[in-house]
C-alpha cells in the first residue's frame, strides 16, 4: 500500500507558508511602512505655530497637560491661564527644532527603552486635526541634543535648536502648577473695595472703597479722599502681581501649614470685586537660612525677601517682597495730597 504521509506533509508546509505570507501581508498593510531614514522621520518643526490651538503632553506617571488656546488665551487643563513665557518657549521649540543626527544603531534599543519609561508623548493640533505626534526622550551623551521619535517610525533621532546649547526635554513638562500663570489673581472683574492689615504697623492699615465713582480711604476709623494716581497704581498691581512658585506636597513647608497658620500673619489683604467675589492673601514669615545674618552680623530670624502666602483657593505659594512692592502700600501712600 502506497504511503500518503509525504504528500500530506508537503501540503501542510505549503498551506503553512501561505498562511504566514497572508499574516505578514495583513500586518504590513495595517502597519506604517515609513522609512526610518526619510525626511519625514525627523520633521518635527511647525512653520505656522500661530495656528496651533491644542497641545497634549502625557507620560507614564501618569500625568497629562492639556494646553488649549481659547479666544487668544492659552489655558492649562481647561481651567486656568497658562504661563505666557512657558507657552512662548514651547511654541518657539516647535518652530525651531531641527535634526542634529541619527541615533547610533548600537544605542537605539536603549534609547527606545528609556523613551518608553521616561518619554513624554506630544500631540500638536489645530482645528481638531493633529499636525504632529512624537515622543520626547532623554538627552544625548554630550547634553547638546535630545532624542525625539515621530509616531509611526521606529528609529529615534537627535534634535536641537541651532544656536542653543542644551537639551529640550525640560520644555515639555507636565505639572499643572508649573504651567499655571503665576499671577496672583486672574479675575478680570473690576475691584470695588480693597483692604490691607499689617500686624506690625497698625498706622499703615487701610481700606479703600469706590462710592459713586470716587475712591474713599478709610484709615484708623477716619474717611478721607484718596490720591487718584496712587489708587490706579494699586489697582494695576492687583492685576499684575505674581508669585514665585506654588508650595506642593513634596515640599517640606507644605507639611507645616497648620503650625504656620497658628502664628500671627504678617499681612492680610482682601479684595472685593464687582461680581461679589472676594480674593484674599495672607502672608507669613519664611524662616531664614540658619547661616543668614543681618548687616550687624546677628542671625536673622526671618527671610527678609520672601513670604509664604495663602490664597482664597487654599493654594500655598511663595512670594517675593520685591514683587509685591506696588501692592503692599500704606495708608499714607494713598492719601490725597494736601
Amino acid at each position: 500500500m502506497k504511503s500518503t504521509f509525504k504528500p500530506f506533509f508537503r501540503l501542510s508546509v505549503v498551506l503553512g507558508l501561505a498562511l504566514l505570507a497572508l499574516v505578514a501581508f495583513l500586518i504590513l498593510r495595517e502597519s506604517p511602512s515609513n522609512d526610518d531614514l526619510s525626511p519625514e522621520a525627523y520633521d518635527f518643526a511647525l512653520a505656522d505655530t500661530a495656528s496651533i490651538d491644542r497641545i497634549v503632553l502625557w507620560n507614564r506617571s501618569p500625568d497629562t497637560a492639556i494646553l488649549t488656546r481659547e479666544s487668544g488665551i492659552w489655558l492649562i487643563n481647561g481651567a486656568h491661564p497658562a504661563r505666557p513665557d512657558a507657552i512662548e518657549v514651547l511654541l518657539e521649540t516647535l518652530y525651531r527644532v531641527r535634526l542634529r543626527g541619527f541615533a547610533p544603531d548600537a544605542a537605539t534599543a536603549n534609547i527606545l527603552s528609556a523613551m518608553s519609561v521616561y518619554g513624554t508623548h506630544v500631540d500638536v493640533s489645530t482645528g481638531g486635526r493633529i499636525l504632529k505626534s512624537f515622543t520626547v526622550g532623554t538627552e544625548t551623551p554630550d547634553m547638546l541634543g535630545t532624542y525625539f521619535l515621530r509616531d509611526g517610525f521606529g528609529r529615534p533621532v537627535a534634535v536641537h535648536i541651532p544656536g542653543f546649547n542644551g537639551f529640550l526635554s525640560s520644555r515639555f513638562f507636565l505639572r499643572d502648577d508649573l504651567w499655571r500663570h503665576r499671577i496672583l489673581w486672574t479675575s478680570t472683574e473690576a475691584v470695588e473695595a480693597l483692604s490691607i492689615e499689617y500686624s506690625d504697623s497698625s498706622a499703615a492699615n487701610f481700606s479703600i472703597e469706590q462710592q459713586g465713582g470716587t475712591w474713599i480711604l478709610n484709615s484708623k476709623g477716619k474717611t478721607e479722599p484718596t490720591n487718584g494716581m496712587a489708587v490706579q497704581a494699586l489697582l494695576k498691581a492687583v492685576n499684575a502681581s505674581q508669585y514665585e512658585g506654588v508650595i506642593i506636597p513634596s515640599d517640606l513647608a507644605y507639611s507645616r501649614q497648620d503650625s504656620l497658620k497658628a502664628l500671627p500673619p504678617r499681612v492680610r489683604l482682601s479684595i472685593r470685586r464687582s461680581d461679589a467675589t472676594v480674593n484674599s492673601m495672607v502672608l507669613y514669615h519664611v524662616p531664614a537660612d540658619p547661616e543668614a545674618v543681618d548687616d550687624d552680623g546677628r542671625p536673622q530670624e526671618f527671610d527678609p525677601n520672601r513670604f509664604y502666602a495663602f490664597l482664597e483657593d487654599d493654594r500655598m505659594v511663595l512670594v517675593q517682597r520685591f514683587g509685591l512692592q506696588h501692592l503692599l502700600k500704606s495708608s499714607r501712600a494713598l492719601r490725597a495730597s494736601r
